[in-house]
C-alpha cells in the first residue's frame, strides 16, 4: 500500500507499508526427506516494512529529501515439526 500527499505546491509526503507473512518450510529434495529437513525451516511473523518520504523543492535548483525505513522481522523455529507426525517417544530431530 502506498499513499502520497501533496501538502503544498513545494512539499510532498509519501507513506508505504508492506506486510509479508511467510514460512521458510522444509526444503525437500530428492536426497533430503521431510524428516531429515525438520530443522531447516523458520516461520517469519510478522515481517513488515514502513517507508516514509518527504520532499521539498526549495528553489528551482535546490531539492530537499528525507526518508525513513523501519523493518520489523521476528523469526522462530517451533519445537515440534508442523509437517511430520512422529510417534510418541520418538527422538526429536532438531
Amino acid at each position: 500500500m502506498r499513499l502520497t500527499w501533496q501538502a503544498t505546491s513545494k512539499n510532498k509526503c509519501a507513506l508505504a507499508y508492506d506486510l509479508v507473512d511467510s514460512c521458510q518450510c522444509p526444503r525437500v529434495t530428492p536426497t533430503v526427506t521431510p524428516e531429515a529437513g525438520q530443522g531447516n525451516y523458520a516461520i517469519l511473523r510478522p515481517k513488515d516494512m514502513l517507508f516514509v518520504e518527504w520532499t521539498a523543492s526549495i528553489t528551482g535548483r535546490l531539492l530537499l529529501e528525507a526518508s525513513l525505513l523501519k523493518h520489523r522481522e521476528h523469526a522462530f523455529r517451533p519445537y515440534n515439526n508442523l509437517y511430520v507426525d512422529l510417534p510418541p517417544g520418538a527422538p526429536k530431530l532438531n
